[in-house]
This record gives structure tokens, C-alpha cells and sequence, in this order.
């Protein structure tokens, strides 16, 4: 006859089990996940030029983006792998969701904004991009248009590391009152940007920004980060290698990180159930 002690240990091996069988689903799916994004990354590395300096290239995404072929940093890897920054482009499409408002400073040809406007059902004006280049405004325009995405998007050509010109005061003047992320991708001149956006990140808890961190760009990047650290709770690193790590000070993130740019998630909540 079997006790109840036998009874008790059959019943929790078989809870044991199920556990088990659900963490290997879990990673199955995770791991099923994955492979589809390269296959996604493979299939979708075709390219169109247009003229001498202008090609088309499909992303990973499926969305079409338009690039000026004398580039050098971002154009090879989207016209061959149709990626760039792998680890922050499948961040960028997690974070962002349903109705959400996508804001880039300095928004290039476009392409963070097209992976965040995968994600987004737009019902309103849900993207505001910022660029300073004339040439690159052309481009995103019709990177824009020709992906359904230019009625629900404003576009400035303003350049934002001028002191007449800060996030705060396009914020005010727009009414705008939900901003869900934020990228913030300059050259190295991020520091002046973040100035003109505190007020915003102050009245706007639950934003959460994405920001390109130049340990050599800055006149004092540790007072830089000081900043960023008091007006938020969470900074984790987003490297291209290696994992993610949580920082609270500037020497850990020196010490995390050897090179000389490394995009930061800034964030007032833990941010959980997000692949980093």
C-alpha cells in the first residue's frame, strides 16, 4: 500500500515534470524565436538603386527604407543584412506597442523609426522625428510615404544642438503629453540634446529613452552621466556583444564597456520580461 508520503512524492515529481516541460516550451519558443529573425535577416537582404547615391534595400521587417549609398556607417549593413545594431533593433521593437509615441533625435534615414512603426498601430501623429541634414530629410520623407507612415508622422529639420532650439519647447508648443520612448543618436552631441529635454523627462515619468552614450565626445562625460543617473531610476547598457548590465556609476560603466560609443536604456521602471 502506498503512504502518503509515496503519494506526496509522486504528486510533486509530477509537478516537477510539468515545471520542467514548461521551461523547455519556453525555451523551444525562445530559441524558434530567434531563428525565424534570421531567417527574417537572410530573406530580406535585396536592394534597388535608384540613381548614382540612392538605392532601396527591405528590411528584416518586411518595411522598405530609402539610403544614399555614400554612406559608410549605417548604409552596408542595412543594403547587405538589412540590420543594423542588432541587439537595439530588437530592443527598440519590444518596447514599443498598440498606440505608443515613438520621438528620434536624430532620426537619419529613418530606420529606428520604421522598426518602432512595425510595432506601433498609429492613431494620431505617433512619430516625431528630428534630423538636421537636408539631404537625409529627402530620404526619410519617402522612406515615410512609401511605408503608410508619413500622415501619422511629423518630420522636423531642425537642428537640435542649437541653443534656440530644445526638445522641451517643441514638447510645450505641440501639447504633447505621452512620449513612450525616446532615441536620442547625435554624434556625439547628445549631452547638449539631453539638456533640452529634462523638463520633459521630469513631467513624463513612464518615458523611457534610448540614448547613444560617447565616453570621448563629451567635455566631461561623468558629470553626463551623473545627470542621466539622477533623473532616472534603471541605466542598462545595450551592447552589440556581451550582456546587458545594470550601472549606477560612471566607472562601472567604464569598466563595462572598452569601446567608445554604447547605446544606455534609461528607464523608472526595472523594464522587466524585455530581451537586453
Amino acid at each position: 500500500m502506498k503512504t502518503n508520503d509515496d503519494l506526496l512524492a509522486e504528486l510533486t515529481g509530477d509537478s516537477t515534470q510539468a515545471t520542467k516541460k514548461d521551461a523547455n516550451l519556453g525555451a523551444l519558443n525562445a530559441k524558434l524565436d530567434e531563428i525565424l529573425f534570421y531567417v527574417n535577416v537572410i530573406k530580406n537582404s535585396s536592394v534597388a538603386k535608384i540613381s548614382t547615391d540612392e538605392a532601396l534595400t527591405l528590411l528584416f521587417t518586411n518595411q522598405i527604407i530609402y539610403l544614399d549609398t555614400r554612406d559608410i556607417s549605417i548604409t552596408p549593413h542595412l543594403m547587405m543584412r538589412g540590420i543594423y545594431e542588432e541587439r537595439l533593433s530588437k530592443l527598440i521593437k519590444q518596447l514599443v506597442g498598440d498606440n505608443d509615441v515613438y520621438m528620434d533625435i536624430g532620426a537619419g534615414f529613418g530606420y529606428y523609426a520604421l522598426l518602432a512603426g512595425s510595432e506601433i498601430s498609429p492613431r494620431g501623429i505617433n512619430f516625431h522625428l528630428f534630423e538636421a541634414d537636408e539631404n537625409l530629410i529627402t530620404l526619410l520623407n519617402k522612406t515615410l510615404s512609401v511605408n503608410g507612415m508619413a500622415k501619422y508622422s511629423r518630420v522636423n529639420n531642425m537642428d537640435m544642438t542649437d541653443s534656440d532650439q530644445a526638445i522641451d519647447d517643441y514638447v510645450s508648443s505641440n501639447q504633447i503629453d505621452r512620449v513612450d520612448l525616446v532615441r536620442i543618436g547625435v554624434n556625439g552631441k547628445e549631452d547638449v540634446i539631453y539638456e533640452g529635454i529634462r523638463d520633459t523627462v521630469h513631467e513624463l515619468p513612464d518615458m523611457r529613452v534610448i540614448i547613444q552614450f560617447h565616453f570621448d565626445q563629451y567635455s566631461d562625460p561623468k558629470a553626463f552621466f551623473d545627470l542621466l543617473r539622477s533623473d532616472f531610476e534603471y541605466i542598462k547598457t545595450v551592447p552589440e556583444l556581451g550582456d546587458s548590465q545594470e550601472v549606477v556609476s560612471y566607472k562601472e560603466l567604464r569598466s563595462s564597456h572598452d569601446g567608445d560609443i554604447i547605446n544606455l536604456l534609461l528607464t523608472n521602471d526595472a523594464v522587466e520580461g524585455f530581451s537586453i
